[in-house]
């Protein structure tokens, strides 16, 4: 490799440096300067083009086809490699090699997610056309769906749920997801904080949260959208707030469930107050029992 970087930049140049041998491993066996960067260029239109596609077959075609003569490729001829490396690095390209595929590789990871998002909407759309007209008891729908999909009965008849209340009461959530504007975790947590409310309400509950998730900046998780939608419910409809408590508290239930390695998992579901009461009892007991020298968590 050393005979190679001072066949190219002659005499007095000195050995490879580490940077030169790790670009030299990043670029693979790409032959010169000028196949760089007409890769780059072609990398680059290619990545513009996944920006401006919205989700949907063409978007799918085109991350199949990713340009991939800049991704990381196995040093096959490692004097040939470093020759394009220390070419590159004397062209100021080595650096745009490497952050260019990097960055192509991450729009594609966000385009895929678009897609995911269009598929899991045209799913809820198939789920509450198929719930409206369904050819046989309505009970066995979420039989049937779950023997499909392999699915337990229960996460069956959730999806059949948040299908219907997409379709006949937030419109807007489901375009947004089919669009890719948001996720499916997102398009849930509206369901979710607004599933105990009126058609009207949710409605106008929506209007108020789209905007803001639905922005190319937005960094706005599930939680807080989730959190934020279900305050905008009590703020559209306060005179509510009660009835949803008294509604909620009637399901309030425990379950548990086992786990590897011989554990198991507790799940509570109450009114705030007594899930405040059972986590002071809990940690008066912890604490109690904590001896020197005892570094365990609560």
């Amino acid at each position: 490799m050393d005979a190679a970087r001072a066949a190219f930049l002659g005499p007095g140049h000195g050995t490879a440096s580490e940077a030169d041998r790790d670009t030299a491993r990043r670029l693979g066996v790409t032959p010169g300067v000028s196949e760089v960067g007409h890769a780059l260029i072609e990398l680059g239109c290619w990545r513009t083009r996944i920006a401006g596609l919205p989700p949907g077959p063409d978007l799918v075609t085109a991350l199949a086809s990713r340009p991939d003569r800049l991704a990381p490729a196995p040093l096959t001829d490692p004097d040939e490699a470093l020759t394009t490396a220390v070419t590159a690095r004397s062209a100021e390209l080595s650096q745009r090699v490497v952050t260019g595929w990097a960055n192509a590789v991450l729009e594609s990871i966000t385009a895929r997610n678009r897609v995911l998002s269009w598929l899991q909407a045209e799913q809820y759309t198939d789920l509450a056309m198929l719930s409206r007209n369904y050819p046989g008891l309505a009970e066995m729908l979420p039989t049937e769906i779950a023997f499909a999909l392999r699915s337990s009965e229960s996460a069956a008849g959730g999806a059949i749920s948040t299908a219907r209340a997409f379709a006949a009461r937030l419109p807007g959530t489901l375009h947004a997801l089919q669009q890719g504007l948001i996720d499916v975790d997102h398009a849930i947590a509206v369901a979710r904080a607004t599933g105990s409310t009126t058609a009207q309400v949710a409605g106008q509950v929506e209007n108020d949260v789209l905007p803001e998730v639905t922005n190319p900046g937005s960094s706005t998780t599930p939680e807080q959208l989730r959190r934020r939608t279900a305050r905008r419910v009590i703020a559209r409809d306060p005179d509510g707030a009660a009835d949803r408590h008294r509604t909620a508290a009637k399901d309030r239930h425990i379950t548990r469930w086992g786990e590897d390695d011989g554990m198991a998992g507790l799940r509570v579901i109450a009114p705030a107050q007594q899930i405040a009461a059972i986590w002071e009892a809990s940690t008066a007991m912890a604490d109690a029992r904590k001896t020197a020298g005892d570094d365990r968590p609560l």
